[in-house]
């Protein structure tokens, strides 16, 4: 019986000793991993933050690439539609953020190029306009002179028409009067005769 209380002793014992140096070997697990634990949260974490912020730069890089794209875009739109100056500023904002920009360089060339030759054109015509209003200035006077010769041609003719008729009226009168003295010289006393004569002086 005694032999038994012993045995009974010795195996609470042995468990009571397993459970004692299975809640130790617990506990320095648990201090450990939490331990680990927190070193390894310090050493992510930063490494995290970095990530993010890279990720925040790349996204920051790729929307001001796109934003120049689209300001290029718009800025080939304007020159296509002769709006070179509206152009120009554009492709100038670009410039200023990007002075490498091989498109930018490549549009603003073609915008100036364009705006040159659109004023020679407008230069061009402007030139032929003053030519065209200088010929027709001239036409214009060539026909005044024209018809003021014409004028003139015309008011000679009818003086010397007049000239003419007046020169005839007076040989008519000459010749009335001869005959009213070759009348008078043969009979004195003829009436017509003194009538035609002084028909004649009347006029």
């Amino acid at each position: 019986m005694a032999e038994r209380k012993r045995l009974i002793l010795t195996i609470g014992a042995i468990v009571l000793a397993a459970a004692l140096v299975g809640g130790g070997v617990a506990l320095f697990s648990g201090r450990g991993a939490g331990a680990d634990g927190g070193e390894t949260g310090a050493g992510v974490g930063p490494g995290d933050a970095d990530a993010e912020v890279a990720t925040e730069a790349d996204d920051a890089a790729t929307a001001a690439a796109q934003r120049r794209e689209n300001m290029l875009t718009l800025a080939q739109d304007y020159i296509e539609n002769g709006e070179y100056q509206r152009a120009l500023d554009l492709i100038d904002e670009v410039l200023i953020a990007d002075v490498s920009n091989e498109r930018a360089q490549a549009l603003k060339e073609t915008a100036i190029a364009e705006r040159r030759a659109e004023a020679a054109r407008e230069e061009d015509v402007d030139t032929d306009a003053v030519a065209s209003l200088s010929a027709e200035q001239a036409e214009a006077e060539a026909r005044t002179r024209e018809a003021e010769a014409r004028a003139q041609e015309a008011e000679a003719r009818r003086r010397e028409a007049e000239l003419a008729i007046q020169q005839e009226l007076a040989a008519q009168r000459a010749e009335e009067i001869s005959y009213a003295n070759d009348a008078l010289q043969k009979d004195d006393n003829v009436w017509e005769a003194h009538y035609s004569l002084g028909r004649v002086y009347d006029e």
